[in-house]
């Protein structure tokens, strides 16, 4: 099952590639002519935006198979098999650190926070993110916790932890809202945004921190994907109303099945319930002829009884003598 903890490129959803891009982008903002590291940086494909405009740009992971991609796909940076509980970096030799959806995924995370310090130079900042754990305790309700996942902060355990080591910590949301879009083919690609209000860090899907030695300016930053976010829902709506029709037509064809196999049931138990009244009557039957067996040769038995009283009896022997009254004997009479 995928859960977005390694993100290739072309093979995860929009929505969720967006998600993690995004913060990229974010970072660019801070990384121009600086030297950068980004750590577990997956399959590279944000160490390979970092680089566009950076002096220098590593980034490390612990997983072979995510470097070899990385290096393979994005040779303008360059990629280390290492961990992020031990950076591959000198002691302040760093402008900027990267660590996106990182800390969450280690036994030890407070070994990365005192790592990005130690390798950032004095002017260096820390861009951290991790997942906003009441927002997605809430959305991903009776699903159980990822386990991909050893450690989920709140915005004040998380800021909490970050300020034990740096002096300047802020947190900021990533969430994802509308926004209404004006541009054209001409337009430059950046330009000006205006924000209605600033999400509350409760309500966030991610938390970005913003850490250093000394005060840093943090910009707003609006991330827009390319995509048309109406045309999107249209389609999508169109989509799950087909889906819903289609699953219309199968409840019907179900319910059509459900009440053949009721009318069969109901013919099997009334076929069955004849059949246990034809047993019954059998069953009486064979106990009415047990009975009147019975009868008759109790009957018989009496008769023999009788007839051997009859030939024990004192006058019918003083008959034979003379030769008078019936011949009990006789089998013919």
């Amino acid at each position: 099952m995928f859960t977005g903890e390694r993100i290739t490129p072309g093979e995860v959803e929009p929505d969720v590639w967006n998600e993690h891009l995004s913060r990229y982008h974010f970072a660019a903002l801070f990384a121009a002519g600086k030297s950068v590291l980004d750590a577990g940086c997956g399959t590279g494909y944000g160490t390979a935006l970092l680089a566009e405009g950076a002096a220098e740009t590593v980034g490390f992971d612990v997983s072979p198979n995510a470097i070899s991609y990385a290096a393979v796909h994005y040779p303008r940076a360059r990629f280390l098999a290492a961990s992020a509980s031990a950076f591959p970096a000198p002691d302040q030799s760093v402008d900027l650190v990267t660590a996106f959806e990182v800390m969450e995924h280690l036994p030890d995370w407070q070994a990365l926070i005192e790592e990005a310090h130690r390798v950032l130079n004095q002017q260096g900042v820390l861009i951290v993110s991790t997942t906003n754990k009441l927002y997605h305790s809430e959305t991903g309700a009776g699903k159980g916790p990822n386990p991909a996942q050893v450690q989920e902060f709140e915005s004040e355990g998380f800021e909490e932890a970050l300020a034990r080591v740096f002096p300047f910590v802020r947190i900021v949301a990533q969430t994802r809202q509308e926004c209404i879009l004006f541009t054209g083919e001409q337009s430059a690609q950046s330009g000006f945004s205006f924000i209605g209000a600033s999400p509350d860090l409760v309500n966030a899907q991610f938390f970005m921190a913003v850490c250093a030695r000394q005060p840093v300016e943090i910009p707003s930053f609006a991330y827009v994907p390319t995509a048309n976010l109406l045309r999107e829902r249209e389609h999508s709506i169109r989509s799950l109303t087909a889906e819903l029709h289609e699953a219309r037509q199968e409840h019907t064809t179900l319910l059509e099945a459900h009440r053949r196999l009721q009318e069969e049931l109901d013919r099997q138990n009334s076929w069955a319930t004849s059949l246990d009244r034809e047993v019954d009557c059998t069953r009486t039957d064979l106990s009415l002829t047990r009975v009147e067996r019975t009868v008759a040769r109790a009957e018989l038995d009496r008769l023999k009884h009788e007839r051997n009283l009859i030939q024990s009896s004192r006058w019918l022997r003083l008959g034979r003598t003379f030769n008078l009254g019936p011949d009990l004997n006789d089998r013919s009479s």
